[in-house]
């Protein structure tokens, strides 16, 4: 079976699996190699057309190569289920590569004082509950919980999927434990065991 074939069977599957309330989402994103890496490293994503959290993004980026980070950048694709249906969000994402386990704490710090914001209508995925994913930290980092990232390469990248189980939603998916905010719990807790 031709690779696009495959490709296209499980992203149906995952669009399947997120419109039937099993996943709570997943990305499309160019080969996350910053979960098998080992470096101490966080990840941070806005929408694309959120002006206000492209703004964020900007700032937070200052911050954290104040804090000797190595930035990288990357856009990517998000799908979500949200009031029955499917939604498709194109998003901006960095990886700050942190020398040292100790200064992943302070940029983990700065991003819950000064670049998020649960507001009223707070929206996972967005600086309002910003995705970061934590790799190479200590098991117990303050603020954090523990979780997976469940990944499968595909036409265009690679799809990842985030839950607090270690089961892949896929069969054939890779998975890599991470750290998530500790906000993120109760939005993966949704998803039945």
């Amino acid at each position: 079976m031709p690779a696009s074939v495959l490709d296209a069977s499980v992203l149906d599957r995952l669009d399947r699996l997120a419109a039937a309330g099993s996943i709570t989402g997943y990305t499309v994103e160019p080969a996350p190699e910053y979960l098998s890496q080992g470096i101490p490293s966080c990840t941070y994503s806005v929408y694309r057309d959120d002006h206000l959290g492209r703004r964020n993004l900007a700032r937070l980026v200052s911050d954290l190569i104040r804090l000797g980070a190595e930035i990288q950048s990357h856009h990517r694709t998000g799908t979500v289920a949200s009031a029955g249906r499917l939604r498709r969000t194109r998003e901006v994402s960095v990886v700050a590569r942190l020398p040292g386990g100790r200064r992943l704490g302070v940029a983990l710090d700065l991003i819950c004082e000064r670049h998020s914001a649960a507001g009223a209508r707070p929206r996972a995925g967005s600086w309002q509950i910003p995705d970061v994913r934590v790799c190479g930290a200590r098991a117990d980092e303050p603020g954090t919980v523990a979780a997976f990232a469940h990944t499968r390469p595909v036409a265009g990248g690679c799809a990842v999927v985030l839950t607090l189980g270690p089961q892949p939603p896929l069969q054939g998916m890779a998975s890599h434990p991470v750290r998530l905010l500790a906000c993120w719990a109760s939005y993966l807790a949704v998803i039945p065991a």
